[in-house]
């Protein structure tokens, strides 16, 4: 959950626009034991923030909200890592609905606006693509691995 919002920032990409943290909650939904995707989810925001300063719980909502996001990604996907959906399509489904998922808060936080949402949605774009592509080729590739081993 480090590794890869490291590796962004060293290249000077935003975070917000590759959704970088994103990598790991959702291959850890697929791949490892349910508890561990969601204690992922949990505290990875929280533990970059301590590792790189980011993201930032102040001003206040984008850490919180980013952590609501990601307890959605870790939920969706391992719930559709247990059906018959194809990899890709559960992949793109569980990012596309943990970025949906803060239109929820909209009516419960006053510093979480409309604008504010549609602003991250749209500057993620791309980041929605990158977790899906990687994280296909990621859990492909254990599976492959995984499969080998068992052999």
């Amino acid at each position: 959950s480090l590794c890869m919002p490291l590796f962004t920032h060293l290249l000077g990409i935003k975070g917000t626009l590759l959704i970088p943290i994103y990598l790991a909650v959702l291959t850890a939904s697929f791949l490892l034991p349910t508890g561990v995707a969601f204690i992922a989810a949990l505290f990875t925001p929280a533990l970059n923030y301590f590792a790189l300063g980011m993201p930032v719980f102040v001003p206040f909502p984008a850490a919180q909200v980013l952590t609501f996001e990601l307890l959605v990604l870790a939920l969706t996907a391992t719930l559709l890592s247990k059906t018959r959906m194809p990899l890709v399509a559960s992949l793109a489904l569980s990012v596309f609905l943990a970025r949906l998922a803060p239109l929820v808060l909209i009516p419960f936080m006053e510093k979480l606006t409309t604008q504010w949402y549609m602003t991250k949605l749209t500057a993620g774009a791309p980041g929605i693509a990158f977790n899906i592509i990687a994280a296909l080729l990621i859990i492909t590739g254990a599976q492959q691995l995984l499969s080998r081993e068992g052999k």
